[in-house]
């Protein structure tokens, strides 16, 4: 018995994010081929273990939900299309900011605003 084989190929490749403390965050990922690939999300610090199921929530579609974000859900994820013929990966980012991150972030684009756009204090008068 023969079997055909069509190679493994992303149709869909996750993209590199950012988030804040709190929000949701999705990753969305797709392969083909023969036979059809089943795609699987890890983190690089979890050592090949399986992501909990509370917190990351994997669809059957290849997207991954990471709920209510931490700073800890920082790191790499890998996108893994595995059939019993091939394995292919894809690599992405997450990175979360903290609330104080964003308040840093606003009074800097404050300040830059005030002071002319440069980005830089007025220089100092002698008194």
């Amino acid at each position: 018995m023969l079997f055909s084989t069509d190679p493994l190929k992303f149709l869909l490749e996750p993209k590199n994010r950012t988030a804040f403390v709190g929000e949701s965050v999705w990753f969305h990922c797709a392969a083909t081929g023969s036979p059809k690939p089943r795609i699987t999300w890890l983190k690089h610090d979890q050592g090949g273990r399986p992501l909990n199921e509370e917190k990351y929530k994997a669809h059957a579609n290849g997207s991954l939900n990471i709920r209510n974000a931490q700073l800890s859900d920082t790191g790499r994820y890998f996108c893994i299309a595995a059939t019993h013929v091939d394995l292919r990966q894809k690599t992405v980012h997450l990175v979360v900011k903290g609330k104080l991150t964003l308040i840093l972030s606003s009074l800097l684009d404050q300040f830059a605003w005030v002071g002319g756009g440069g980005g830089h204090p007025p220089p100092w008068e002698s008194c």
